[in-house]
C-alpha cells in the first residue's frame, strides 16, 4: 500500500504546540524527525483523535487541511513548504 503525507513548516504551529511534540505529546503517534527538526505524524480523522479536546486548534487545522487533501500522514519540519492554501 501506498500512502501520502502532507509536507508543512514549522511556522504553522505555535511554540507551545512545538514544545508539545518535542515533549512526545499529541493527539495521534508522533515520530520526531531523524534531524531533530521537526515531526512525521499520523493523520486520522477527527472523530478518530483520542482526548480530542486537548489537540491544540493549530495542530488540529493541520490535520483537517491534510485529511482534506487525502493524506494519512504529516511531515512538519522547519524545511516544510509555508504556502499551503486554505491554511492558516
Amino acid at each position: 500500500m501506498i500512502r501520502k503525507f502532507l509536507d508543512l513548516s514549522t511556522g504553522y504551529l505555535t511554540q507551545a504546540t512545538r514544545d508539545m511534540l518535542d515533549d512526545g505529546h499529541g493527539p495521534t503517534p508522533i515520530y520526531p524527525h531523524p534531524e531533530g527538526y521537526g515531526w512525521f505524524i499520523w493523520v486520522p480523522e477527527a472523530e478518530d483523535i483520542p482526548n480530542l479536546e486537548d489537540c491544540p486548534a493549530d495542530l488540529m487545522a493541520c490535520i483537517l487541511y491534510a485529511r482534506r487533501h487525502g493524506a494519512d500522514y504529516m511531515l512538519i519540519d522547519r524545511d516544510g513548504p509555508d504556502d499551503c492554501d486554505g491554511l492558516t
